[in-house]
């Protein structure tokens, strides 16, 4: 019996998500294997459905916090380094990244639940298996396959790029699932689900290890240099034309030295107060955040000190450049 809890766990676990993302078809067998695998599972997995519930509830919100904007910088990256289409920013391509990394997430999070409690795998196996569930399924899909092999730099560096999207999402699934399974054990203490629960996801289930909120403050900072810079370039588009409209091609020159001034100096931000190791200062959990909340909002103030800066210098340096052209328009050349 346990043998045939563990098989239809792991096949509720990667056939619900594959039944979704095979194909672009849609075909009355994805529902009939939908609806089946969830039959099963009702039948033969005890708590079945309380998992489900729990699962996608802990997975949606990681998929909020971390997958969706995990994924909008790696999408990012790779328009940039992309020679043949010019990056493209939108808000509401932003907001429609996160929406779909929360549905993802509720999906790999009822994985990730009936996996570790039938088969009581580790944390790390776990984000492993996540990682490369999460990267075949966006393989599955004609044009996102098409976007991780051969736009940007290459799969070299997308499909490791967004793999890595999907193992912060399980780190960050897992802590929010114990934190929901902390809450259920002091309200519903003694239930089967429960005892399982609490020994698959830990007791300090309600506690957040000090690296987990490290990797998602570093994700933030990353997040505000690649989506807020170029949001703000956007809206001084025409600002900068008309500061440079007499020297176009040298203005647009000064302002990509610009932008790469600023992510040596935002990366350097970030390098600088990483940390590797948990401080002293930190014996406890809103410490940290203090810490952290500190960190963001040097990132915001050292951004708006520079972009001030940029805005107030911008009309100096466009009438500098057309004075230098126009004296050298007016000055004679000598004839040998």
């Amino acid at each position: 019996m346990a043998g045939l809890q563990k098989s239809t766990s792991a096949a509720v676990a990667v056939g619900v998500p594959v039944a979704i993302f095979y194909g672009s078809d849609v075909g009355w067998w994805r529902l009939g294997l939908i609806a089946a695998l969830l039959v099963a599972g009702g039948r033969l997995i005890p708590g079945f459905w309380r998992s489900l519930t729990i699962g996608a509830a802990g997975g949606a919100v990681a998929g909020l916090l971390v997958l969706g904007p995990g994924f909008r910088v790696a999408m990012r990256v790779v328009a940039v380094m992309d020679p043949l289409r010019p990056p493209e920013f939108t808000p509401g391509g932003t907001i429609f990244v996160i929406l779909i990394g929360g549905i993802l997430g509720a999906l790999l999070g009822i994985g990730l639940v009936l996996l570790r409690r039938a088969w009581e795998i580790s944390e790390t196996t776990g984000v492993v298996l996540v990682a490369a569930t999460g990267t075949g399924l966006l393989l599955l899909n004609t044009d996102l396959r098409l976007e991780l092999l051969e736009l940007g730099a290459g799969a070299g560096v997308n499909v490791p790029m967004f793999a890595l999207g999907w193992g912060l999402y399980a780190l960050a699934a897992g802590r929010i699932v114990g934190r929901i399974v902390g809450r259920l054990e002091r309200r519903r203490a003694g239930s089967p689900f429960d005892s399982v629960a609490v020994e698959t996801f830990g007791r300090r289930g309600d506690r957040m290890s000090w690296w987990a909120i490290e990797i998602v403050t570093d994700m933030v900072l990353v997040g505000i240099v690649v989506i807020l810079g170029p949001l703000i370039k956007r809206f001084g588009k025409s600002y900068a034309a008309d500061v440079f409209r007499a020297n176009p091609r040298t203005g647009k020159s000064y302002l990509v030295l610009m932008d790469i001034a600023y992510y040596l100096i935002f990366t350097a931000y970030i390098l600088f107060t990483v940390s590797f190791r948990r401080p002293s200062g930190w014996p406890q959990t809103g410490a940290q955040l203090e810490a952290e909340v500190i960190r963001v909002g040097g990132m915001l103030l050292v951004m708006g000190i520079l972009h001030g800066l940029n805005v107030l210098s911008l009309p100096l340096i466009g009438r500098l450049l057309g004075f230098t052209r126009d004296l050298e328009e007016d000055t004679p050349r000598r004839v040998a």
